[in-house]
């Protein structure tokens, strides 16, 4: 699974998004991401269009309070016994950051909370995370559809607008995951959170971000890499071309 796990003895975070942005609950007419195929034709639309209506309420100042983490205020009807009352984790986005270096992207602040002990550590993910995680789930749970917030193909992906926008996406996506028995139970659910090998403590944000920063130099390196192969076999190519002309034209000199 990509990304960092991290844990921390305090509350800080990359970069917060405003209070009601990370700590609002959802109306009920947000269609839930767990809905099964047949009643979810447009669900990745709706679930868009709500979310943005949401934040544009947040915007003109209306906020509603509420852990957007646990929770079924936003279920489609299935089963009541694949949820559970009150998840083991608390699991909200507490902020994200851009991050600058070379490729430009943006990291999502995850905080997870084990309830009974209190004990919380942070894991970064990434968009392309939540959507590795929501295939392999897909094949998991064939008989249920995850929506994710949709891709942005046109326009600044990094507008703040747009970023609350996802940010909310991605905390219905998970509170509903972590609401389902099944689901919140899978190997990639916790490895995702990294549950069964919570990170070791480290002290400073900046360590934090030293982390991110290498793994972003790691991800550099190997790009370069690719490319340096990608242009060796081109090279070689061209080179097995002109080889075959030659033979060809040795071969009718020769006849």
């Amino acid at each position: 699974m990509g990304g960092r796990c991290m844990m921390s003895q305090g509350a800080e975070s990359i970069t917060t998004v405003p209070g009601e942005v990370c700590n609002r609950k959802e109306p009920a007419a947000m269609p839930h991401p767990l809905e099964t195929e047949a009643s979810c034709q447009n669900a990745d639309i709706a679930c868009y269009s709500a979310l943005r209506h949401n934040r544009e309420s947040l915007s003109s100042g209306s906020s509603n309070s509420g852990d957007t983490s646990t929770g079924r205020d936003n279920c489609c009807d299935l089963e009541d016994n694949v949820f559970v009352a009150t998840p083991e984790y608390n699991t909200p986005i507490i902020g994200y950051e851009v991050m600058e270096e070379r490729a430009r992207f943006t990291v999502f602040k995850i905080r997870v909370e084990h309830v009974d002990s209190g004990r919380y550590w942070f894991v970064f993910r990434r968009y392309t995370d939540f959507t590795r995680l929501s295939r392999k789930l897909r094949l998991l749970f064939p008989g249920l559809r995850l929506s994710l917030p949709p891709k942005r193909w046109f326009g600044n992906n990094f507008d703040p607008l747009f970023l609350e926008d996802r940010l909310l996406g991605l905390q219905a996506f998970i509170k509903n995951i972590m609401s389902h028995r099944d689901i919140s139970r899978s190997t990639q659910v916790r490895e995702f959170f990294c549950l069964d090998e919570p990170p070791e403590p480290l002290d400073t944000i900046e360590e934090s971000r030293a982390l991110c920063e290498s793994l972003e130099e790691k991800v550099y390196r190997l790009t370069q890499q690719l490319q340096e192969k990608d242009a060796e076999i081109e090279s070689l190519q061209s080179e097995l071309s002109n080889l075959r002309v030659q033979q060809s034209v040795l071969a009718k000199g020769i006849k």
